[in-house]
């Protein structure tokens, strides 16, 4: 599936194709009925020429887990993990040879 639309991330707000595809759906029974609620789903954006900007998982519309943003050239540009939708643990940032020049340490 193929979303477009406004997003926002930590570092910019515009306008990109999403790719999303559920990849935890458990389901949860409640009464007669079953729920999917508590899934998450992978997500990818993208460059306007095509190339992967970020990837992630997303859980009741935040961002969760680890997340992984690039350059229009493919190298990694800084990866870290959320939780809630909230910055949490260490963020590495890279240059585009792959070096580690940053590492920003995030506590709940």
């Amino acid at each position: 599936m193929v979303i477009t639309g406004s997003i926002c991330f930590p570092h910019f707000l515009q306008r990109v194709s999403i790719e999303t595809s559920r990849i935890f759906a458990p389901l949860t029974r409640i009464g007669n009925f079953c729920s999917t609620e508590n899934y998450m789903k992978e997500r990818i954006d993208r460059h306007k020429d095509g190339s992967i900007k970020a990837k992630g998982h997303m859980k009741d519309d935040e961002l969760e887990g680890y997340w992984e943003w690039f350059r229009k050239d493919g190298s990694k540009m800084r990866s870290g993990y959320f939780e809630n939708g909230e910055q949490t643990g260490e963020w590495t940032t890279y240059d585009a040879k792959g070096k580690v020049v940053k590492v920003t340490k995030f506590s709940r």
